[in-house]
């Protein structure tokens, strides 16, 4: 083998394991379990997007409507009318496109800033729901699917359990 043909192939093999690196890496940033879910968001919503609410004052590009249903965490006014997300996501991250979500969703959220809520931790924040079945699939401890009444049970004990420990320091 001659002495390009080497450096050629080198070079190659550094980039190959450069970018496995890089990927394990990312997937080790993003990974998160349930309750760790849970505990970054002051939030969590079950609901839609809000299409009907697209001409609500506020609502743009990059403030996209949302009508929560129920809420799980955080202020149960939040099902009286649309809420925002933000649709503008923070540079070097994982982030949806929040205008081309559809249907039903279970969503993690951080808490308001500057009139429009944000995701806690990135994609992992979305869970859509599709026939009753909550697509758990993104949280690293859950089943790729499960129905939507455990997801909503396990979510329910969960902030509850957190609320005690908060509650009793």
């Amino acid at each position: 083998m001659t002495k390009r043909k080497l450096r050629a192939t080198s070079i190659g093999i550094g980039s190959v394991l450069l970018v496995i690196l890089n990927v394990n890496l990312l997937a080790k940033t993003t990974a998160v379990t349930l309750s760790e879910l849970v505990q970054k968001s002051s939030v969590i919503i079950y609901g839609e997007i809000d299409t009907a609410g697209s001409s609500l004052p506020g609502a743009s590009a990059s403030w996209v409507p949302f009508k929560a249903s129920q809420v799980i965490k955080g202020d149960p006014s939040l099902t009286k009318g649309a809420i925002f997300l933000c649709n503008s996501p923070p540079p070097m991250r994982e982030y949806p496109d929040v205008s081309k979500l559809r249907g039903n969703l279970v969503l993690f959220l951080s808490s308001k800033k500057g009139g429009c809520f944000d995701f806690s931790h990135t994609v992992k924040s979305v869970v859509e729901v599709h026939d009753d079945k909550a697509a758990t699939v993104v949280i690293d401890d859950q089943p790729d699917t499960q129905s939507l009444k455990a997801f909503l049970k396990k979510l329910r004990n969960l902030v509850a359990k957190q609320s005690k420990s908060v509650a009793s320091i």
